[in-house]
């Protein structure tokens, strides 16, 4: 890489010139050197102005370095879309020679100095340098931008083989690029960053357009960096992200390379309230400000990395804040607007106009708190704001009903009235609106009052004059009131019955249970249980219903010996009537049976009241926790060889 320098002084102005500034001093420094690549010092494959390849690296391999310098880059006039220039810079892989081997040299640009030091891919020591003494391999940075933009094309072996490009920002230091070919320590002198920005021609996979050519855009990354002394920028663009991985013929096109600077604010406040409705790209505001007050102004930058100051006009009615960041600034203007703001109150009636404090406002038919205002120009450009707060109050119209015995009085607002009729009273509020109350009055010799209670058996009125009383009927009290009217309250009270309902039923074990509106769950244990439910009858009263209910145990069905059973075989149930037990007979041995027999026990209603197994002859049945009366005994009978039959049922009665 050449730079083209122009020399327009004499030597001996030259010498005293060195004699009286520092080396290595430059100006304010932005942008790149030549980044749209519109200047080459020689040929079609000499290196642009400013950028280096191949053919000035500084090559130490032992052998092969003739060829690992060849010519991987040239000028190019295909250009990005909507491109003023006329070149691009095209980068390439070839597949290269080294004598003891054949490897796959990327395309490369670099504004440092490559270094090529081993035909090994993972030689740290293989790089790109700055190297901070010499102009021809650095280039020169002394602002943090925000990101990168350029604009590439790729055309590699595959779509997912990916170009990088790799930014290092960094003080007076020769940083390489990749950072394990630098001494230990070098962290210390990086700014910031775009360690890896990875890309292809495409765009989930198709292509961007039918040029190829797409614009990158990266942020470069200043947190965790531990240097802030800008002075050099390092770059590189390779066809591939992975040394020596790519393929022979794959290239780079490059154009337009830039740093963003963000000059735009985020936020701006007046006086510590920010201006609503903020937008970055909007750069004129009007505000309104205290009149003769002092306007303090702040703001936020969209950047951390810039800068703004504020300025007022000599008028002192327009701040500025200028803005900048890098190449770019940005003015932002904020005219004050100045008010002397006067608050007011007032009061007026529904249905009247206001006329007040330069106001002046029709007919207010809606009550309520509105807000008004007037505006009148100062001297000095300032406006005098008048904000009124008008209070419309209601008005009211009432109508009043009221009954009144004979010979009593009644002071209406003052007027004192005994006769019935309409009468009328007019208010006037704290505000002086009107309120009109009509009273139609009515006038009885006695008031009477009629009362109906309901309570249920053990429960005593509660009424007023009426307390403790038990029994139904109808109860009269006559009573005076103050304005001597006689009052007549009468009672009618009904007492609604309780009802206590005991029940006795049975189950057997493991069976739920729901009769009579129990809803139980299956008892697993047998014996005897006790259950009470509360329920409201026709009344309105309690209904108390206790259940016994008796958990039988499965029967146990013996093995019978193996005798058929004779169809004539019969049962008797004595005695009857019975108190405590009774005895169900057969007219045959049961035990010597093979078929089963059991009972059931039905109460006069057709309730079940007790079951179980008849296994001998006589079977004697505990009847002591029975109700008196009727009951009905059915045996049931059957083997494995026939179905079930049912035997008419024996009536007994019970007599405990």
């Amino acid at each position: 890489m050449m730079r083209i320098k122009n020399f327009t002084f004499f030597t001996a102005i030259i010498a005293i010139f060195a004699l009286t500034t520092p080396l290595n001093t430059y100006s304010q420094v932005y942008q790149f050197e030549n980044p749209g690549f519109e200047d080459w010092p020689g040929s079609a494959t000499s290196e642009p102005t400013g950028w280096n390849s191949y053919p000035s690296a500084n090559c130490t391999l032992t052998l092969g370095c003739s060829a690992a310098k060849n010519v991987r880059h040239e000028r190019s006039t295909d250009t990005r879309p909507g491109s003023t220039g006329q070149y691009s810079c095209r980068i390439y892989a070839t597949s290269t020679n080294l004598i003891i081997t054949t490897v796959v040299a990327n395309g490369a640009l670099t504004s440092g100095q490559m270094q090529l030091v081993s035909a090994s891919a993972s030689n740290a020591g293989n790089g790109n340098r700055t190297i901070t003494n010499n102009d021809d391999y650095n280039h020169h940075l002394n602002a943090k931008p925000d990101s990168i933009v350029f604009w590439a094309k790729v055309h590699n072996a595959s779509n997912t083989s990916e170009a990088c490009c790799h930014l290092y920002i960094h003080d007076n230091y020769n940083l390489q690029d990749p950072l394990g070919g630098n001494q230990a320590g070098y962290e210390a002198h990086i700014v910031g960053k775009v360690p890896s920005y990875n890309f292809t021609n495409t765009s989930g996979g198709v292509a961007v357009d039918n040029s190829g050519w797409r614009r990158h855009s990266s942020p470069i990354y200043y947190e965790g960096c531990q240097s802030n002394d800008p002075q050099f920028v390092l770059v590189t663009f390779s066809t591939n992200y992975q040394a020596m991985a790519g393929s022979g013929g794959d290239e780079l096109f490059i154009d337009d390379i830039e740093f963003i600077y963000n000059a735009n604010l985020s936020s701006i406040k007046v006086n510590g309230t920010n201006i609503p409705n903020f937008n970055q790209n909007t750069t004129e505001y009007w505000v309104d400000v205290e009149c003769g007050a002092t306007n303090y102004i702040s703001a936020t930058t969209a950047s951390p990395r810039a800068s703004y100051s504020t300025s007022l006009s000599a008028d002192g009615q327009t701040a500025y804040i200028n803005v900048t960041h890098g190449d770019k600034s940005k003015t932002y203007t904020i005219h004050y607007h100045g008010v002397k703001t006067n608050p007011i109150s007032d009061h007026i009636c529904k249905g009247d106009s206001y006329s007040q404090n330069g106001f002046t406002l029709p007919t207010q038919d809606i009550a309520g708190v509105f807000s008004y205002s007037n505006t009148y120009p100062l001297a000095g450009g300032c406006d005098s704001v008048v904000e009124l707060s008008l209070n419309v109050h209601n008005t009211y119209n009432t109508n009043v009903d009221l009954t009144i015995c004979s010979s009593a009085t009644y002071n209406f607002h003052g007027q004192i009235v005994d006769q019935p009729g309409t009468y009328y009273a007019t208010l006037t509020s704290q505000y002086g609106c009107d309120s009109l109350i009509t009273l139609n009055l009515d006038v009885n010799s006695y008031y009477q009052v009629n009362l109906n209670e309901h309570i249920c058996e053990g429960e005593a009125s509660t009424t007023p004059g009426f307390e403790g009383r038990l029994d139904a009927g109808i109860d009269t009290l006559q009573l005076v009131a103050t304005n001597s009217c006689d009052s007549i309250v009468i009672l009618r009270l009904e007492v609604g019955r309780i009802d206590n309902v005991a029940l006795v039923d049975s189950v057997e074990v493991d069976t739920d249970y729901s009769n009579y509106g129990f809803d139980l769950a299956a008892i697993h244990d047998d014996g005897e249980y006790t259950f009470t439910n509360t329920l409201v009858n026709n009344e309105g009263c309690d209904s108390i219903v206790t259940l016994t209910l008796k958990v039988l145990p499965k029967p146990v069905i013996p093995e019978p010996e193996v005798v058929e059973v004779p169809d004539e075989i019969t049962f008797d149930v004595f005695p009857s009537p019975a108190s405590g037990q009774v005895t169900v007979r057969a007219n045959y041995d049961i035990g010597k049976t093979i078929s089963t027999y059991e009972y059931m026990i039905y109460d006069e209603l057709g309730n079940l009241t007790d079951k179980g197994l008849i296994n001998s002859q006589d079977t004697i049945l505990d009847i002591s926790k029975y109700n008196s009366g009727y009951y009905y005994i059915k045996i049931l009978y059957g083997n494995s060889a026939k179905e079930i039959k049912k035997r008419k049922a024996i009536k007994f009665v019970v007599a405990n």
